[in-house]
């Protein structure tokens, strides 16, 4: 009995595997996960404290690839909407970058930068619907922090905004399906809804409300995707609706 229950056990094949080891475990840890859509076998890209981003097959938990550029740590991974071949990074170094991961993961495609006026890390990072806007929120640099704007078409800064918050913009969130409605959420506690579509900051600010602490994880929710939902650094679960509070 125990010999074939052995040879049984010799003979055993897992068909999925159900954990990934990267490189040098005991050094790097996983920061940030995205899944790409849009695939039969879509990918995995897990951030990397050693400045890269690891690609594997969601199915087989298989390495594909190694994303590098980046001289700091990346802090937020989205794969594109629209195009999922391309992936978007934010990191400390004070970039954001776009990765066409057909053509090469060594050499980013499109590169954004801060103006020289924002000396801050970028904490954050969102693609919206269409894949035509970028948005990354920074660390408190000197009293402000901000939210930037790109347009991925042009490569160019279309604005900041640095008027709602008042400490590290930890989270970001473009709305599903959408590019008029952004949520961002701050060590500040404040979580913030903005309608794009207005010139002004003010203007475009529509809800501000309270978590308490430190914000840790912004996204919508409902089944219109008409309520922003955060969770804080001690665990507590928030939602209001995204047009009144």
């Amino acid at each position: 009995m125990e010999t074939s229950l052995l040879k049984a056990l010799e003979n055993l094949h897992l068909a999925d595997k159900s954990a990934v080891q990267i490189s040098n475990p005991e050094e790097d840890y996983v920061l940030d996960l995205a899944v790409q859509n849009g695939s039969d076998d879509p990918l995995l890209a897990a951030v990397c404290s050693n400045f890269t981003v690891q690609l594997m097959s969601r199915n087989r938990l298989t390495h594909i690839s190694t994303i590098s550029g980046h001289v700091d740590t990346i802090t937020k991974v989205h794969f594109g909407k629209t195009d999922c071949n391309l992936v978007y990074t934010s990191s400390k170094d004070k970039t954001a970058r776009c990765w066409d991961i057909r053509v090469s993961n060594t050499k980013e495609v499109q590169l954004f930068k801060a103006p020289s006026a924002v000396e801050a890390e970028l904490l954050s990072l969102d693609i919206s619907h269409s894949d035509r806007l970028l948005c990354a929120g920074t660390e408190q640099a000197g009293t402000d922090s901000y939210l930037l704007f790109w347009d991925t078409r042009q490569n160019s800064l279309l604005g900041c905004y640095n008027e709602c918050h008042q400490d590290d913009v930890t989270q970001v969130c473009f709305q599903p399906g959408s590019d008029r409605y952004l949520a961002s959420g701050s060590a500040d506690g404040l979580v913030c809804t903005f309608d794009l579509t207005e010139t002004e900051e003010d203007d475009a600010l529509q809800i501000t409300s309270n978590a308490g602490s430190d914000v840790a994880r912004v996204g919508w929710c409902g089944s219109n995707n008409n309520c922003v939902y955060a969770v804080t650094s001690d665990n507590v679960f928030h939602v209001w609706d995204a047009l009144e509070v």
